[in-house]
């Protein structure tokens, strides 16, 4: 709030963009946000956050704040995908209801997924196709994935020779994979 009100001394605040990859992660802190945003700030904001870090009560709170819209890190609608691969909880009817409450209360939500994740397969990007369709999102994004470096799903490609040898001089490109993955190619991906 300190810095939005530095920011307001040189002209109107119209909206606010917060680029916090799970805004939702600390209830009390939530809590705390929402009530002192609400009353000084008046205007409209956006989030990103995580389906299994928001309950009814919490999406009430962000839309009595000013909040417009919530940005979901879906990543797949593959479970086996979200659980065995990305580590992620939740299940596709967590999903589901966390975008219907979310439009319940007023707010667009936004579906952000993977494609071409280590140990993906068609099948699974499939279910993730029919996933945003049950959703029924304002809006989606979908971005090819990226290993970054010392990340586990980095060293996993590294370990199973997804990588290719110069991969760190790759510059990166959002449409291309460049992962040799055994059950979904370049091309694959792209078409996706």
């Amino acid at each position: 709030l300190e810095e939005l009100r530095r920011v307001r001394e040189n002209g109107p605040v119209n909206y606010v963009i917060f680029l916090d990859d799970t805004f939702t992660l600390n209830r009390g802190w939530l809590e705390e946000f929402c009530g002192a945003y609400g009353q000084e700030m008046a205007t409209g904001f956006s989030i990103n956050s995580r389906a299994e870090t928001v309950t009814p009560a919490m999406i009430r709170m962000l839309a009595k704040a000013g909040c417009k819209h919530i940005i979901y890190g879906v990543e797949s609608g593959s479970p086996r995908v979200r659980k065995e691969i990305l580590k992620r909880p939740g299940t596709n009817r967590q999903l589901t209801d966390v975008f219907r409450w979310t439009q319940e209360a007023g707010m667009l939500a936004t579906a952000n997924y993977m494609i071409g994740i280590p140990g993906e397969t068609p099948d699974d990007i499939e279910q993730t196709l029919s996933l945003n369709e049950e959703l029924a999102p304002n809006d989606f994004g979908f971005f090819v994935f990226y290993p970054y470096p010392g990340t586990p799903l980095a060293e996993l490609c590294r370990e199973r020779g997804y990588l290719p040898d110069h991969y760190m001089e790759i510059p990166v490109d959002d449409g291309e994979s460049i992962l040799n993955l055994p059950d979904l190619s370049r091309g694959d991906i792209k078409e996706y």
